[in-house]
């Protein structure tokens, strides 16, 4: 399970949406498990991620953080985020490589993942779906600024920033590119996606990207 699980999107804006959670299992390999895990940040940063993090130290992605901030701060978890499946394909053979002995999940569209996972020469061993939203669902934030604000597992993203952004943009006081990035600030876990944030921004505010 992860939290990542519950992005909401169409097949179409959800196809450069991939984010790798690398963690160990407690009491079986997770006794020095930071510097494998910190390797593995390094290692996704010659596959161009567009966002890394770490969820248990709380240091936050690249639009709080450097770089070396979040790799130096990783404890527990790490993640990196894709936005062309190629990436994921390359990180992910490489990972395989590397044989460093950490769990991987592959958050995204299930079709692309077995894909990515099968060129990576890997079989998937399980897959989770997100049931989807319970209960009073007339609550939540329309599924548009949802699909923003989902890209944040922990929710720390509110869908009141989403829509300050959002009018930002249309009276040109920001471009999608820097709303996206403004919104990626919450998100301490490094998992939000900027480059389809920016798709979604430009959409919702009716400018080009």
């Amino acid at each position: 399970m992860t939290h990542t699980l519950h992005r909401i999107g169409t097949a179409e804006n959800l196809a450069d949406d991939y984010i790798f959670v690398m963690l160990p299992a407690k009491g079986i390999n997770d006794e020095g498990s930071d510097p494998k895990l910190q390797k593995m940040l390094r290692i996704a940063l010659r596959h161009n991620p567009n966002n890394i993090g770490s969820d248990s130290s709380n240091e936050g992605g690249w639009y709080t953080h450097t770089t070396e901030q979040i790799i130096g701060g990783c404890h527990g978890e790490a993640h990196a985020v894709f936005s062309d499946p190629k990436d994921a394909v390359a990180y992910l053979k490489e990972l395989k490589k590397e044989n460093l002995g950490m769990s991987v999940v592959i958050s995204g569209l299930t079709e692309e993942v077995n894909r990515i996972c099968k060129e990576a020469g890997l079989t998937r061993h399980t897959v989770n779906f997100s049931l989807g939203y319970k209960g009073k669902t007339d609550k939540l934030p329309p599924r548009e600024i949802l699909e923003v604000t989902t890209m944040c597992g922990h929710h720390l993203v509110s869908p009141h920033l989403v829509r300050a952004i959002i009018e930002d943009i249309k009276k040109g006081r920001k471009t999608p590119a820097e709303g996206a990035k403004e919104i990626a600030k919450p998100c301490t876990c490094g998992c939000f996606n900027v480059v389809r944030a920016e798709k979604l921004l430009a959409k919702l505010a009716g400018v080009k990207k």
